[in-house]
């Protein structure tokens, strides 16, 4: 199957210059807004340029790009909570890749996590109360799924590879449902669907190329993802139970899809040229395939996540040591407290 009126800025832009007086552990950043597709709704990302990667959010009611978290760690995919006030991500700033959350104004940050194994790519359930992430933790070369509480309690394996990775887990609108990509059978990534009743996955795609980095739209009749291989990946979307299709032909790769609340929507990354790096936000318009290019600057944004709702981020201050109220000593691979 596979072989391969909103308010638009006119004269001026608006730019963004986060200088390190702001942000004491953050490079200086430059990001112009070129396109204001919404007049609300936020997108939480990752700001990557060379050694910095820190989390950012775009709000379009506020015309705003601004800084959540910056640290001299590698802070990646930011994850809005349902209710749009707090924000899950992982970061290494303890040595490992552990998850985090913070308030969407930048304050309270908590980690979740204190295990052996990177703990990364958090994703919320719909009411909010526990959250899914990808984790090595049972084994150094592999990657399985896990729930938790939201507080971080009762970390719990739902998936059990010995060898291969299972990532990029993402709850479906109602909850019944988890897609992740997956390397069971490579070669090439493919889509996998869990049920959650059943406690069992079934295989969505399969090819020689990759299908990764799988959305779901805000009802769950279909999802966004990522297919191709090497410098050449396209956006693809699936109904479920029907055949995908292709939505952009992009010079170079297209990632991180989400979906707009009103499922009209994509907001993706793109580059803008084959093999640049240079991944900036684009907004695809369902009805009329019409790509719009939102973001422009210095280095590159990955990992998208969205929320319609209008919690104002802040420029934060120093991030104080984050606290461990639920796992102050080590912890096993089941997430229950190792003896001293």
């Amino acid at each position: 199957m596979f072989q391969k009126k909103k308010k638009a800025l006119r004269a001026f832009e608006v730019t963004l210059l986060i200088a390190a007086w702001a942000m004491p552990l953050a490079a200086t950043a430059e990001l112009k807004i070129k396109h204001f597709a919404l007049n609300r709704g936020r997108l939480a990302f990752t700001y990557m340029d060379g050694a910095v990667h820190d989390i950012y959010v775009l709000d379009f009611a506020k015309l705003t790009i601004e800084p959540l978290y910056a640290s001299k760690a590698i802070d990646e995919y930011p994850s809005f909570s349902p209710d749009g006030k707090k924000v899950a991500f992982y970061s290494d700033a303890s040595g490992d890749r552990e998850i985090y959350v913070i308030d969407s104004n930048g304050t309270n940050l908590v980690q979740l996590t204190n295990s052996a194994g990177a703990d990364e790519d958090p994703d919320w359930s719909p009411n909010g109360e526990q959250i899914i992430f990808q984790s090595a933790r049972l084994g150094k070369d592999t990657a399985n799924l896990f729930v938790m509480n939201a507080d971080g309690t009762k970390p719990e394996a739902i998936t059990r590879l010995k060898e291969k990775k299972n990532t990029v887990p993402r709850w479906s609108p109602r909850g019944n449902e988890i897609l992740y990509s997956t390397t069971l059978y490579w070669p090439g990534w493919d889509i996998m669907l869990y049920d959650v009743a059943t406690k069992k996955s079934k295989l969505l795609t399969n090819g020689w190329q990759s299908f990764c980095r799988a959305s779901w739209r805000h009802d769950g009749s279909m999802f966004a993802f990522s297919y191709g291989s090497g410098k050449n990946v396209n956006l693809w979307i699936q109904d479920k139970g029907e055949k995908p299709y292709e939505l952009t032909t992009l010079p170079g790769r297209e990632y991180d899809a989400v979906w707009s609340d009103d499922g009209k929507r994509l907001f993706f990354v793109a580059e803008s040229r084959e093999d640049a790096g240079d991944f900036q936000i684009y907004m695809l318009e369902l009805a009329t395939k019409n790509i719009t290019q939102i973001t422009e600057g210095d280095g590159a944004i990955r990992y998208l996540s969205w929320t319609s709702l209008p919690v104002p981020p802040v420029a934060p201050v120093t991030p104080k040591e984050p606290t461990t109220p639920n796992e102050q000593q080590p912890r096993d691979a089941q997430g229950e407290p190792t003896k001293s």
